[in-house]
């Protein structure tokens, strides 16, 4: 084995001339939008995004298939088959180099991967973006404290920019009309360079910057499109200049002093013709760098593993350790060194996992009246391989960071940034000892709320682990862990934000917001929008809404934090389970009693299998409805066993009416499908998307007064 040097634009070239393929073992690509964000935020602000491992070798040594497809590959008689590294290899080139660019777009869409059927931008309108790229001065980069300009993206962490990059979703037969799809054009006489400019005017009137264009021979659409958008930041400056009169000399100096130091003597001067041409270098050096910093990011070097085929055992040594490599050194860990003292024998681990350990007391306003429970958040899973999990040594550190700031200068002055890396880590020991308490406290009895009052079994069934921050925030007051109202406006928020799709992005903005507004709620300081949320609850079109559920969007996909949510939902009610309808199922008594429940088909898929078609088939198929959330609800393994096998005129009539009301059913509902057919189905699946946004929203209205 040895070490060789590659471009990432070397790379991506040759897997697009199959000189570089994929062998055919490998997986497919999997990697969601939220993974493919992550990693254009880490290699936009200049951090390292994985190492690859690349086997030398011949074209028939495996068969293969091309980067970002599931099609297989003609690679040259000599190639290079890429064994570690895809996931990210693909996003990247996906991301910059457009597939969707040539004629053939269609025939590349059938093959291309479905999590990449993307063309990604950045979003001007976020702050975090405009100051990444100095968009607000035209200045891409910035003087460092030792005199040396440093791009300002290489002065930023993944999270600060994250939220601002974003995608448009591309559909074969749909939205063709719309300026980001690859068959949009403005008429049979329209060119291609019309299109083309067409595409980057809206692209800037919308302040978006396509970056799938980054990488094309011809950039027109983003040359023009950053050409379009520096020209009317140039126009903002110069007024801005202009309409001084008293002080407009001194600001010229601040927006153009880095490129001429005599420029107030030309304003003095009125020297015009000049002027202007130091505000076009302006202009053109910010378009200039912004194109530069990308050619030199895909133009650096990389150190690549790399070994010849008659060494595949040795390459699959080297793979297994690439995976199993030591892990680096976290936020939590580094705050665990800073808090160390070597008079105590209890670390900062220690204490969150003594009291992740420890046994509360449940108030019977939120235990649903029960009396003298004791519970315990490790029952959550919460550990692995007896280790605290990342997501909860998080929120943890994010409760320390907010509660400190909270103490000094009160809630209204917590923003995103006291869950960035940087507060965290400048937060001092005595800080952290003074909020130490209290951030358990948020930590624990929102871990509790989540199992007692929205059905949640174990941590893994949280799909926004920041909706914790609001939850435990208010919750970290004593006076507020044992007040119904108090805990009815916790749970009012979260249903509401979570089936209106309030936290489908920008989380980490939404979350901080709500925070402070859920607070100002409880403590009926102020106005609050939050019970306006009920309206758009179960309302969000292609996330929430009935034709999600009916797999009638063009992606035919219910969110996972949709699917869960309504299990959920239904499981908070504390329904009685199948068959054994004396027992009523409660995620708490799950959790604690180490049990898993069952996510049922309600509607068996065996009871529409055709001959020589396996009910495994139709789990994963996407265009089955039996498979929308709206048949599916949470049963003992027990109740499971029992019924698994019989069919639906069978075992419908072991379900008594108790059954039925408890998990939004309704025995009328079930009359409806006495010959099982697809309309029958569907007919059954709206009946019972009515009956839960009734209970809900009945629920929602009596948990807000």
């Amino acid at each position: 084995m040895e070490f060789r040097k590659f471009s990432l634009q070397s790379l991506l070239e040759q897997s697009s001339n199959q000189q570089l393929v994929l062998p055919n073992f490998q997986r497919d690509y999997v990697w969601k939008h939220d993974q493919q964000q992550m990693l254009l935020a880490s290699f936009l602000t200049n951090l390292p995004i994985g190492t690859f491992l690349i086997l030398d070798g011949g074209k028939d040594d495996f068969v293969s298939k091309e980067l970002c497809y599931n099609r297989r590959a003609k690679p040259t008689e000599r190639c290079l088959f890429l064994l570690d590294g895809q996931q990210r290899l693909s996003t990247i080139k996906n991301i910059f180099y457009d597939l969707f660019g040539s004629e053939d777009w269609e025939n590349n869409f059938d093959s291309l991967h479905y999590h990449l059927r993307k063309r990604w931008y950045m979003d001007l309108t976020e702050d975090a973006i405009r100051d990444a790229i100095g968009y607000s001065n035209l200045q891409f980069k910035m003087l460092r404290d030792n005199n040396e300009l440093t791009p300002i993206l290489n002065t930023k962490e993944p999270s600060d920019i994250v939220d601002g990059l974003k995608f448009f979703t591309i559909f074969k037969t749909t939205n063709k009309e719309k300026f980001y799809h690859p068959a949009f054009s403005l008429g049979e006489e329209a060119s291609e360079y019309d299109n083309k400019i067409e595409v980057a005017m809206q692209f800037a009137a919308q302040k978006f910057i396509p970056l799938y264009d980054l990488m094309s021979e011809d950039k027109i659409v983003i040359k023009n499109c950053l050409k379009i958008l520096a020209n009317k930041r140039l126009e903002s400056l110069k007024n801005i200049v202009n309409s001084d009169e008293s002080n407009g000399y001194e600001i010229s100096q601040t927006y153009l002093g880095h490129l001429d130091s005599t420029i107030k003597q030309k304003y003095k001067n009125n020297n015009i013709q000049s002027i202007n041409l130091v505000w076009e270098t302006l202009r053109d050096n910010w378009i200039e760098s912004f194109i530069s910093y990308f050619k030199d990011l895909f133009a650096s070097d990389l150190m690549i593993p790399y070994v010849k085929s008659n060494e595949l055992p040795r390459a699959t040594a080297v793979f297994e350790y690439m995976n199993k490599g030591g892990t680096p050194l976290d936020t939590f860990d580094i705050m665990v060194a800073k808090y160390a003292d070597v008079r105590e024998e209890e670390t900062l681990y220690d204490k969150l996992e003594n009291s992740i350990l420890s046994t509360l007391d449940i108030p019977g306003q939120l235990s649903n009246g029960k009396k003298d429970v004791k519970y315990s958040p490790s029952c959550f899973g919460l550990q692995k391989n007896d280790s605290i999990i990342k997501p909860i040594k998080e929120q943890f550190l994010n409760f320390l960071s907010i509660i400190t700031k909270i103490s000094k200068d009160g809630i209204d002055s917590v923003d995103v940034s006291h869950i960035k890396k940087d507060k965290i880590l400048n937060l001092r020991k005595e800080e952290i000892e003074n909020s130490l308490e209290q951030a358990l406290k948020a930590l624990t009895r929102s871990l509790a709320f989540l199992q007692f009052r929205c059905g949640i079994p174990n941590y893994n069934g949280l799909s926004y682990n920041l909706m914790l921050l609001p939850i435990g925030i208010a919750l970290s007051h004593d006076e507020h862990w044992e007040d119904a109202y108090t805990l009815n406006k916790i749970e009012f928020w979260y249903w509401s934000s979570l089936f209106s799709g309030r936290f489908r992005e920008k989380q980490n903005q939404r979350a901080i917001n709500d925070l402070k507004e859920l607070v100002r709620w409880i403590s009926g300081g102020t106005e609050t929008e939050l019970p306006k949320r009920i309206n758009n609850v179960f309302a969000e079109s292609n996330y929430s809404d009935l034709n999600t559920f009916l797999y009638k969007t063009e992606d035919k996909t219910v969110p996972s934090a949709i699917h869960n949510g309504v299990l959920q939902y239904i499981l908070s009610l504390e329904p009685n389970d199948f068959v054994e309808d004396e027992r009523k199922l409660r995620a708490w008594e799950v959790a604690m009693n180490g049990e898993i429940l069952n996510d049922h088909h309600i509607i068996p898929l065996g009871s529409v299998t055709t001959l020589g078609e396996s009910t495994k088939v139709l789990r994963s198929s996407k265009n089955n409805i039996l498979n929308s959330p709206l048949n599916r609800t949470l049963i003992s393994q027990k109740a499971n066993s029992a019924i698994n096998s019989l069919s639906l005129e069978r075992y419908l009539p072991l379900l008594n009416s108790a059954i039925e009301y408890s998990h939004c059913l309704g025995h009328s509902t079930f009359e409806k499908i006495p010959n099982n057919t697809r309309d029958e189905q569907e007919t059954f699946l709206k009946n019972r998307f009515t009956q839960i946004k009734m209970q809900l929203q009945n629920e929602l209205n009596s948990l807000k007064s």
